[in-house]
Parts: structure tokens; sequence; C-alpha cells
């Protein structure tokens, strides 16, 4: 039993309501279609900022795993944000690096394949989302409503003694690797990393049996 297990095992799925439909000005909504391989899909992006308005996502990982937090695919690139990279000392990517990549909005289908049916984990998500978000916009699309958990708001209740949540800091207290922290995919690898992780997360107290909320 891993992680993603652990945190969803006692949430019952819960659907949005149907859309309305986009009025003319409106930006499309591509449709993220159900699945018959249900599961989650770990995200993580690095970015040349802090700023969804102003900065360009410049990496992108998404590691799908089966219900039980199993990984059963992975993808990642490279992109071209079209300006400069930001604090290469952090993430490691160079402008060269990202020269030839592709844009984000070259990458939009596959990424929006990889998003279908499946609910969204990542360390810190309204960070994530918010720049895919961005990144839709940009495109003249709009990312469609995904359920998402957080394992950086889990941490406080499963790893209550942490005085720092950095994703470093969680994998640390619970013996997970994370071989190349600000990567894209090693980070989202770890996320989703199935091993001993809850095995060794404990409730707050005794007798909590809170379990981290599935966002909508």
């Amino acid at each position: 039993m891993g992680i993603l297990d652990l945190l969803f095992r006692r949430r019952r799925r819960r659907q949005s309501p149907p859309s309305a439909p986009a009025s003319p000005s409106a930006p499309e909504v591509l449709p993220l279609r159900a699945t018959r391989d249900p599961g989650f899909v770990v995200v993580d992006v690095e970015t040349t900022g802090l700023a969804p308005d102003r900065h360009r996502v410049l990496e992108i990982a998404v590691v799908r795993t089966d219900p039980f937090g199993r990984i059963v695919d992975e993808w990642m690139t490279l992109l071209n944000p079209e300006g400069p990279v930001g604090a290469t000392h952090i993430h490691g990517i160079t402008a060269t690096d990202v020269r030839e990549a592709p844009r984000f909005r070259d990458v939009i289908g596959e990424v929006n394949a990889r998003l279908a049916g499946r609910a969204l984990v990542a360390h810190n998500a309204p960070f994530d989302i918010r720049f895919l978000a961005a990144e839709y916009t940009r495109a003249g699309l709009q990312l469609p409503p995904v359920p998402y958990l957080c394992t950086l708001e889990a941490s406080w209740i499963y790893l209550p003694h942490l005085t720092r949540r950095r994703l470093a800091d969680c994998c640390w207290a619970c013996g997970i690797p994370l071989h190349e922290a600000h990567t894209a995919l090693d980070d989202a690898r770890a996320t989703a990393h199935p091993s001993s992780y809850s095995r060794r997360m404990s409730p707050r107290r005794k007798g909590d049996s809170r379990s981290c909320p599935l966002r909508i």
C-alpha cells in the first residue's frame, strides 16, 4: 500500500456538475475523457519564476499510477519558455537546453490525454495547477476542472513533527529516495513513490482518523 492508496482509500469518487456551454468569446475547454484505467496522475512542473501570470513552465513531468499508487507510465519534456529561463541554479536548466524544445502549446494535447480520467496529485498542487491553467490560457484554451490532492497539505496530518515541508523533507522523513530535487521527473516519481511511505506516516493524534481532502 502506497501513499496514494492511503490518502484516497476513504474517499468516495465525487463528480463535478456539468459545465455550462461556453459563450462564443470563452476559451475552448478540452474535455478530459474518462478512461477504463482509473488511477492517479502525479504532476510536477519547473518554472521560470513564481508568478503564473508572468512566468512560464520550463519542464513538466506526468507520472500515471494505478488506483494503488503503483507507477504504470511516465512522461516528461523540457519546454521553450519563449523568454528567460529564470533560476538555473535551482532547476539546472539553461537557455541552451530549451532552445529547440517544444512550446507548451505544442504538447497540450499530450498533457490533456495524460490527465484524462485521473485525480491529480502534486506536492503543493495549487502551484502546479495555477501554472498549468496559465499555460492553457496562453494557448487560447481552458484547463478543465480536475480533482486534486496536495501531498504538502497531507504532510500536516501524516507528518506533523516536520519543521519544514519541502518535498525533500517529506521524502527524507519517509525514507523515499529523491536523487535530483527540482527536476520534474524525479520530483514526480518521489511524490508517487509507492514503497513504505504510508507505513511511516502516522495521524496527528492517537484516534485521529482524518484523511487529507480531495479538492475539486
